[in-house]
């Protein structure tokens, strides 16, 4: 069996840190905290979505492929769509609570969101590229 780069426990934790960071620096851009706490929830479960995405589904890919055109499309096309969906979500939860003119621009939040969701896919690329260092190098002293 194929040890993780980083444990499950980890990765539960550190998104667990990112809903806690993202709730209270975003609740001065909601009307509620129930509304922060939802929209900030949804964010991150389709951020965290497209970071397994990457890894579980494109990346194996291109791995085995090398078809560098394929991903970096997939990977754009998918971001796309997952943030179309979030930002819909995010609107209906709005207009269920009654705030749908809070929202402002669409085309502004849409641009914020797909900006976030690449940023954190960055985030979880350095994470990874930390855990596969640290592992190596426990792996080299091991082994001396």
């Amino acid at each position: 069996m194929k040890r993780e780069i980083i444990s499950v426990r980890a990765q539960v934790l550190l998104w667990f840190a990112l809903l806690v960071f993202w709730t209270v620096f975003s609740t001065s851009y909601h009307p509620t905290i129930l509304i922060d706490i939802s929209a900030t929830t949804l964010l991150l479960t389709f951020y965290a979505a497209i970071v397994y995405i990457n890894y579980l589904v494109l990346l194996p890919r291109l791995r085995n492929g090398g078809k560098y055109f394929f991903y970096w499309s997939a990977l754009l096309l998918s971001m796309i769509m997952l943030t179309f969906i979030v930002h819909a979500l995010i609107r209906i939860l709005y207009s269920l609570q009654g705030d749908a003119d809070q929202l402002g621009d669409y085309w502004q939040h849409y641009a914020i969101d797909l900006f976030g969701m690449a940023v954190h896919l960055l985030l979880a690329a350095a994470v990874v590229w930390i855990g596969k260092r640290r592992k190596n190098s426990v792996a080299n002293s091991v082994n001396k």
